[in-house]
């Protein structure tokens, strides 16, 4: 019997066409249903919109500089090339020269600042920020603007990014890049999204839109041949989870579904090898940050599980023969992401909670008979009048479905 294929979409309006945005990571319908509320009950709205049209208008204004604008010298001679440092690598105290660089668990390397990731993390949520003020208050501005910069990093040839991350969180004086920092370009998902909401947009034109599905289908193929793709696909922890959940998306969104179907499949062995029959995952919890990581790395596979059913996967009731599952991974630390004072493993930071809502949501999303709210509603609550645009109520809400 096939796993019946879950599908978002939009009730047509009469004698209207909907123009759903091709939002990848969230439900197209959400955002939809959250812009026809917004019509309809306009003062509901008034604060956010306010709120959302000044972050915007702060976009519109905020610099952000080109791959090949770099400031420092890193390991490779094209500019073009992505370069990172390693985050919790610091140069040794004990020797004049700082080599050989130790490693400090947790604690980020402030020159890690002085490379590519926050260019590339300003970029990605500057455009994402002004996609969603353009599909929500019809600003052309904000769409010709995220426009310019999807442009800049991946279509124009004289500053586009190159589809290949060879030096990320390289160490100075040991590799001049590791499998690891293809981690980082999970920041992408937010211009996938941003493109999805230009659509109907003059500035987005269908060549630009087919300029940068090429870029993510060759950064795809990248991932899935290069040494240091495959040598990320087989970390055992959540450093693969996350290059399945990207490969994932990435293929989702190029229209790749054969490739999509192999992540689910690749996921189901990662829960095989990861997740305990208690739902511990034991490389996570050796971090110093175990309950961040438990859920980062979680964060990863219900994204493939919820996609995966766009494509009649279902990871969800999947349960390894060691009997670990999502459903037992997510029970475990849920009664945690509200107060962790009582999570028994080791956090030496407060932990990241604006991520724990998603999680949540799509654990709920894919357990329709839980009760995560309950967990989500005692989550400190982001006092954000415009976070609710940027990711609707509704996100993960799926439920047609198409035998």
């Amino acid at each position: 019997m096939l796993t019946p294929v879950v599908r978002c979409h939009a009730q047509d309006l009469p004698g209207q066409t909907v123009l759903l945005p091709e939002v990848v990571t969230v439900s197209p319908n959400a955002y939809h249903q959250l812009k026809l509320d917004m019509l309809a009950n306009p003062a509901r709205h008034t604060q956010g919109l306010v709120k959302l049209n000044a972050d915007a208008q702060k976009a519109m204004r905020t610099p952000i500089r080109a791959i090949t604008e770099k400031t420092v010298k890193g390991p490779s001679s094209d500019p073009h090339d992505y370069v990172s440092l390693s985050p919790y690598r610091w140069p040794n105290p004990n020797s004049a020269d700082g080599m050989p660089w130790i490693r400090k668990d947790g604690k980020v390397n402030p020159m890690r600042d002085q490379y590519d990731l926050p260019a590339m993390q300003s970029m990605a949520t500057t455009t994402f920020t002004l996609a969603t003020g353009y599909y929500f208050l019809n600003e052309e501005q904000y769409a010709q603007r995220a426009t310019q910069l999807i442009d800049m990093w991946f279509i124009n040839p004289k500053t586009r990014m190159n589809p290949r991350i060879l030096h990320g969180q390289y160490i100075p004086g040991k590799t001049d890049g590791q499998c690891y920092g293809i981690l980082e370009t999970a920041r992408l998902f937010f211009v996938i999204n941003a493109a999805g909401l230009l659509k109907g947009s003059p500035y987005w034109t269908t060549a630009k839109s087919d300029a940068l599905k090429q870029w993510f289908t060759d950064y795809l193929s990248w991932l899935k041949t290069s040494d240091l793709g495959k040598k990320e696909l087989a970390q055992p922890n959540n450093h693969s989870n996350w290059i399945i959940a990207q490969m994932m998306v990435f293929a989702m969104y190029v229209g790749d579904n054969q490739t999509a179907a192999q992540m689910c499949e690749l996921a189901k062995h990662n829960i095989d090898t990861q997740i305990q029959a208690d739902g511990s995952q034991p490389h996570e919890l050796a971090r110093t940050r175990s309950l961040d990581y438990s859920e980062f790395s979680l964060r990863a596979l219900l994204t493939v599980a919820w996609l995966g059913q766009q494509v009649g996967s279902d990871l969800a009731s999947y349960t390894s023969p060691q009997g670990g599952s999502l459903r037992k991974a997510i029970d475990l630390i849920a009664p945690h992401l509200p107060d962790p004072a009582q999570w028994p493993h080791k956090q030496i930071v407060k932990p990241k909670y604006h991520h724990f809502h998603k999680t949540l949501g799509m654990a709920q999303s894919l357990f329709p008979n839980t009760d995560y709210q309950q967990w989500i509603k005692q989550i400190p609550a982001d006092s954000d009048p415009a976070q609710m645009y940027y990711h609707p109520p509704t996100a993960y809400q799926c439920t047609e479905q198409v035998n």
